[in-house]
């Protein structure tokens, strides 16, 4: 393995964790109701959610590699469409469980800017990746396939999922100013 090869896995790393929150902020904006329900399932039921991504990720591994291994050069090209579909849709449903750990940490911003919320729960999620061997191999795993749970759960239209209660801001303390900031620094008079 050559310097390069390691530069190029590095910025391809470096790539990913810069898009993470920039698609789930993505699909939040363009498919807002999906993304709302994929937040609600995962905040009611992450375990449940998990359990419905599990036949899901299956379907799909099993198909894109059953369609990889075939010879010809179009079932091939359909097994990476079919592997990219399953991502893209893993993703949407990363959104949702995005959503539900940023709404769980609020901010006195996120009433002006909820999106904001969003952000926070796919760095922090994506920060739990990241770490080494657990994130690795447990915490990503297990976070695609309750994405795609969520997702999949999401297409579902069981009933009208109500938008999740947004946090409330933080209450204002005031704070004693300084002498020189109530009389002004000119009036203030040394000894």
């Amino acid at each position: 393995m050559t310097l390069g090869d390691v530069s190029a896995i590095v910025f391809l790393v470096i790539a990913v964790l810069i898009a993470m929150p920039c698609i789930t902020v993505l699909f939040g904006v363009f498919a807002p109701r999906m993304a709302s329900r994929a937040e609600a399932r995962v905040a009611k039921h992450p375990f449940l959610t998990f359990l419905a991504g599990l036949p899901a990720a299956g379907f799909v591994l099993a198909l894109a590699a059953g369609l990889g291994s075939a010879p010809a050069p179009a079932a091939k090209f359909l097994a990476a469409v079919i592997g990219l579909a399953g991502g893209l849709t893993a993703l949407a449903g990363l959104g949702g469980i995005a959503g539900a750990i940023g709404r769980a940490t609020p901010s006195p911003v996120d009433r002006e800017r909820p999106w904001r919320a969003v952000v926070r729960g796919a760095v922090i999620l994506e920060l739990a990746c990241v770490f080494p061997l657990v994130g690795w191999l447990f915490v990503y795993p297990v976070a695609l396939v309750t994405g795609l749970g969520a997702a999949a759960l999401s297409l579902i239209p069981v009933r009208a999922a109500r938008p999740l209660p947004q946090p409330e801001p933080a209450p204002h303390i005031p704070v004693a100013q300084p002498a020189f900031a109530v009389a002004g620094p000119e009036e203030v008079s040394h000894r």
